[in-house]
Parts: C-alpha cells; structure tokens; sequence
C-alpha cells in the first residue's frame, strides 16, 4: 500500500483531516467529561482559539487540537455512522442515498458539540471532520437516535389524545401486524410501548423517592374577604376539592379531585394568583404527611452523561436526554384563555398511567413551578385522605395521607398578573 492510501485509510479510521497546529485550552471546552479526557495530554502552553498563554516554566494549559478531535470523533461515532458504514444503498438516479436522512459534517458537529465547546473551537471541530456524509440509521435500527424516535412518539402521543382519541388510544387496531404496535417494525413506538419505556426509564434510573411522614407542604386557595380566613382554615376547605368541584388542571382531568401543593408559601400562592381575577385575597395554609409516600420525582434528575466519556456512550444517554426534554414538555406553561384546556390532555395520561396501571404506582408527583423555578407536587389525595388531626374520618375508604397544621393558614393578598401570563400548576 503506498503512501497515499495509507493516509487515506487513517484518515478514514480516526475520522478527521490533517490541520495546522492549533491548541486549545481547557478554557475553551466546556463539557466537564471532555475536559477530563483532555486533562491527561496537556502539553501546550498557547490556545490557538482564545490567545491564553502560559508563564514561561508554567505548567501546560492547552492539548493539541489532534487530541480533541480523537475524543469529538469517539461521541460523533456513537451518534452517527457513515451511509457506506451502515450499509445505505446509493440511488444513482437520484445521485442520493437512500433510507434515511443524510447530515452534513457542519450539522454533525452542531448536534454532538454545541455548548461542550466555545464557538470558535466548534467551527473548526466541523471544518476538520473528515467526511461529509452522516446517518443514525444502522447505530440504532431505525432512521433516528433513540431520544428522537421517543421525542417523535411523545409529540405522536399528544396529538392523538387531544386531536384523535382520548379514551381507547391505547387499544390496538385490530388490523395491526402485531398486538402491540399499530405500525410497521420500523422502530416506531405506540403509545403504550412509549408509557412502558417511560416507566422503565423511571426504574432505571430511580426516579421515585419517598416523602417520609411529617414532610410539609403548602396549598392555597383565593378568597372574596379577609373573613375567608376562618373559614378556610380547614383540612375540608383548603385541601382536595370534592369531585364535583375539581377542575381540569395540569396532572387532573375535571372531576378527579388531586391536591396540588408546594414546598414553600410564596410558590403556592404563585400558583393561585391567576386563576382567577375577581378574588382579591389568598388564603395559604400547611399541611404535613400523615404517613410514608412515594413520589415520582421530575426535580433532581440524574446528570446527563458525558458523551465524551466511555461510560457515558450508552443507552442511558438516550434515555436522559428524552427524559429531559419529557420533563420540559410536561411542566411548560399553559396560556390562560376561556377554552377548556386540552394542551393538559397529554400530562393527564401519563399521569393517570403512573397512578393505576405502572407496576410500582407512586402517591403523586414532584415537578417544577412554571412560575418560579420552585417546587411544587401533586398527590393523587381525594377530600378525604385530607385530615384535620391523625384520625381517619369514618367516611374515608382509606387512612388519610394530609393533616392540615391547625393555626397555619395565614392571608394574602392576590396581586393577579396579566391574564396573558402562563397558567395553573
């Protein structure tokens, strides 16, 4: 093999072309798990990207851009493949290949590098990959990563429910090829193949925590009078609506009364402020766990991966980014309007799916304010599992899971924000 092919075939295998000597600094990379891949070969002392340099004698600040490529090359090779690699058949008609989306090398290095490293570093990550012709498709058995087959079904899954069919979506078609999926093998997910892998995703990952008994929480209510506060101050009046009066909210279809709280005062009166412009007061009480409940918990999600590491290049990486995006998706604000709300539809499923069909149902869910940031839960808590002491009232068909904190409740006064601002918890 003469010279030229052997350079081309190491070109081929490491993935990048040659390029003038051009360190970067760790200060231009911003990914934590690159950043320690790279920390090991520091042996420059000037960034080519960013004018850092070091003192004479100093220890070295920047690797040379060869080393960062190695690492970018390991991430965009478990994102993507070349069309020959995967096995794509060339259309010579059509001068394409053909079976899935093709992306460009500058669009490669934009979905696996933006925000690991600065703008400067990025362009020339793209400029330096070696082909110019990507694809998902044989990594993964289907024309899309993983995350986006999920985030695809997921917005599949939203449109059938509050477009198509609310109540037997998750029944097959009888014409279906198989019992599970109404669609070709084609790596698509039905809406019930999506909520089973979200709850895997749930178990893997350990999304459920439990709330021990005595765990505060606060819930409001808006008011006509200040004369309100007395009698609000009630576990009856303060805490789960009956059904007759519980309205379509984020996690709640109307009808099915759910006790929507917060971890602090201020974020549950945020969460009320809104609904209703008539109501000058707030009444804002407390209420403690009566005993034990497991939460699934869409606060403190695992850390995404590293793609730059070994043990971040694995299904868990697909997974962690859908379920970012999932979280996103089901505590974005809602628009108040006067129409019935069917942009809660979809979280209502999934809510209603993790109550009684999971095989380790949860208590309720612990998610983010829409409002503050702050955090707020919903615990699938009718009137009257809400207590005013630790006895059951004879009427509750299971023991209480809230007391209300006598002498808790306190009034506000319910600035209201514009009625275009984002709504409901």
């Amino acid at each position: 093999m003469g010279w030229s092919n052997r350079h081309r075939e190491e070109l081929r295998q490491r993935g990048f072309g040659d390029f003038d000597r051009q360190p970067v600094c760790l200060d231009c990379v911003l990914d934590p798990g690159l950043r320690e891949q790279l920390r090991q070969h520091l042996s420059e002392h000037d960034c080519f990207f960013c004018g850092n340099r070091a003192d004479p004698g100093a220890a070295a600040i920047a690797v040379g851009f060869d080393h960062l490529m190695t690492e970018v090359m390991a991430a965009v090779r478990f994102l993507f493949s070349t069309p020959d690699d995967a096995g794509m058949p060339w259309d010579g008609e059509a001068q394409a290949y053909a079976g899935a989306p093709i992306r460009r090398r500058d669009e490669v290095a934009e979905r696996v590098c933006r925000g690991d490293v600065t703008d400067t570093v990025l362009e020339a990550i793209a400029a330096a990959i070696a082909d110019d012709a990507w694809t998902a498709y044989s990594h993964h058995g289907g024309p899309n990563r993983p995350d986006e087959m999920l985030t695809w079904a997921w917005g599949r899954l939203c449109d059938q429910v509050k477009h198509r069919s609310r109540f037997v979506f998750l029944l097959p078609r009888p014409d279906a090829p198989h019992p599970e999926s109404e669609f070709e093998d084609c790596g698509d997910l039905t809406a019930a193949r999506l909520l089973r892998h979200l709850e895997r995703i749930i178990d893997e990952h350990g999304l459920r925590r439990v709330v021990p008994a005595g765990q505060r929480f606060w819930r409001g209510r808006l008011a006509d009078n200040p004369a309100d506060l007395i009698r609000f101050a009630t576990a009856a009046e303060l805490g789960s609506p009956p059904p007759r009066e519980a309205s379509s909210n984020r996690f709640s279809p109307a009808g099915i009364p759910m006790f929507y709280g917060s971890d602090d005062p201020d974020t549950a009166l945020a969460e009320i402020r809104t609904h209703d412009n008539s109501k000058p007061h707030a009444v804002i009480g407390a209420f403690d766990t009566v005993r034990d409940l497991l939460l699934l918990d869409l606060v403190d999600l695992p850390a995404q991966p590293s793609l730059y590491t070994e043990t971040g290049r694995t299904g868990s990486w697909f997974d962690l980014r859908f379920l970012r995006d999932f979280v996103a998706d089901l505590t974005t604000p809602v628009i108040l309007d006067q129409r019935i709300h069917i942009d809660y539809v979809p979280t209502q499923v999934v809510t209603e799916y993790l109550r009684l069909a999971a095989a380790t149902p949860v208590h309720g869910i612990r998610y983010r304010s829409a409002r503050n940031g702050a955090v707020n839960l919903v615990l699938f808590c009718e009137q009257s599992h809400c207590v005013d002491n630790d006895t059951s009232p004879p009427h509750a068909q299971q023991e209480p899971m809230l007391r209300f904190v006598a002498g808790s409740a306190r009034l506000h006064e319910a600035t209201h924000p514009a009625r275009t601002e984002p709504g409901k918890p």
